[in-house]
């Protein structure tokens, strides 16, 4: 199905509601208008299906195109993408900007201790620090082990055969076996193997070249050793946590910048503020740090004694903002419900109570507790039962416009109620 199609189609399911005219003579029908409203934003997610359909086989969306904005990235040139990343990135929260960081001292410390004690093949120790290094200090402790046992048993089977071989050209013939051993069998029998064969490799290739004999293969056991602490020194001193802690403040901020769009959106409708550009995108700068976060925590060990966070349901809970709102300004501009007090009441309130659950749940989240409380969604038809005597103060298209805003609050609370935060064991 092509856009435009699904736009006549949702074009004449607006057409059918029952707007009528002049003021609402009858009490409009409720229960009907909650179901066309959320069919309505069925339709909106699946023409943003489509849209992202389109997208994902290299079409790209017009600019008159309702979803546009969304897809906004799609009409960009790449050097222009790298830039947004790069200047997203640029916040003391970001998982790519701690890596890089981290690396950047790792590596500048093991070229300088190289040159300092002016050893003869001193790139071993930058090669041992990039094999140690990981992103949190656990993980850099778990790949310290067999590192070092590796390039021990590769530097005693090395300096073993280097006192008994002295000639280069048997090492020039053994080199394409050592290179299938080191980069083929070495990954399928494990990291001790596969560090013991690369030994063995480095030895080989080398040993053509200079005679130190088995003294080469101590100079790597050296080098080694040595860049393995300063991996260690790197992974424990510089963001040790890893992506764990990181995921947790970047879905805290996450969550609260979230729930401002919310009141935004709620406001500009109630025609009490501007519409909420700005608001949505801090959701879409916040959403790129936790992504980033979220990529980098599932390559990570973590403490199996510790209940984990539903992560996917925190991120798609911020994911439904920004769609949610765009769509429900395209049909429900801003300030349609000025005017309206009892509409405006329901709405803060809603809209209060959801900013709380946020709050709360960014708080839980952020220090592992259990959530004590959950979003309560109750039905469009259960809120509105609390305003039916203002109804007929209002024409069937203002109930319409907040029978719409409400089955989106209520949606955001669903996705709330699925996010379980952990309690952590003691």
């Amino acid at each position: 199905m092509a856009p435009a199609d699904l736009d006549v189609a949702v074009g004449r399911a607006e057409a059918a509601y029952p707007v009528g005219s002049g003021q609402v003579r009858d009490a409009p029908d409720v229960p009907r208008l909650c179901r066309d409203a959320t069919a309505l934003a069925l339709a909106d997610q699946v023409r943003v299906f489509v849209v992202g359909s389109r997208v994902a086989t290299g079409a790209r969306p017009g600019g008159g195109d309702d979803s546009s904005e969304l897809f906004a990235y799609a009409r960009r040139s790449p050097w222009t993408l790298y830039w947004w990343q790069f200047r997203s990135h640029l916040a003391p929260r970001s998982a790519h900007l701690h890596s890089s960081l981290r690396l950047a001292v790792a590596l500048t410390i093991a070229r300088v201790a190289a040159g300092v004690l002016e050893l003869t093949h001193g790139f071993w120790v930058l090669l041992a620090t990039l094999t140690v290094l990981r992103t949190s200090a656990a993980d850099t402790r778990t790949a310290l082990r067999p590192a070092v046992l590796g390039t021990i048993v590769g530097a005693v089977v090395s300096g073993g055969v280097m006192l008994v071989v002295d000639e280069p050209i048997v090492y020039a013939v053994v080199l394409p076996v050592t290179l299938l051993l080191a980069f083929g069998v070495g990954r399928l029998l494990g990291p001790v193997w596969q560090q013991a064969l690369f030994t063995v490799l480095l030895t080989v290739v080398f040993a053509q070249l200079s005679p130190e004999g088995w003294r080469l293969a101590e100079a790597r056991l050296v080098d080694v050793l040595l860049g393995a602490v300063i991996g260690v020194l790197a992974g424990v001193a510089i963001w040790p946590r890893g992506a764990d802690h990181d995921l947790r403040r970047n879905a805290t901020r996450y969550l609260a910048a979230s729930a401002d769009a919310v009141e935004q959106t709620v406001q500009a409708i109630l025609g009490d503020a501007p519409p909420p550009a700005g608001a949505l995108d801090r959701v879409r700068s916040r959403m790129v740090l936790i992504d980033s976060s979220y990529c980098q925590y599932h390559s990570e060990r973590h403490d199996p004694h510790r209940q984990q966070v539903n992560w996917d349901a925190v991120l798609s809970a911020g994911h439904h903002v920004v769609p949610g709102a765009e769509s429900l300004l395209r049909r429900n501009p801003p300030g349609c419900l000025a005017g309206w007090p009892g509409a405006a009441t329901l709405l803060r309130n809603s809209a209060g109570r959801l900013r709380s659950a946020y709050d709360a749940l960014a708080d839980d989240v952020a220090h592992g507790r259990a959530s004590d409380q959950e979003p309560v969604s109750t039905s469009c038809v259960d809120q509105l039962d609390r305003i039916r005597p203002l109804l007929g103060e209002a024409d069937h298209q203002s109930v319409r416009h907040l029978v719409e805003v409400d089955r989106w609050l209520a949606s955001l609370a669903d996705s709330l109620a699925r996010i379980h935060p952990p309690a952590c064991r003691r």
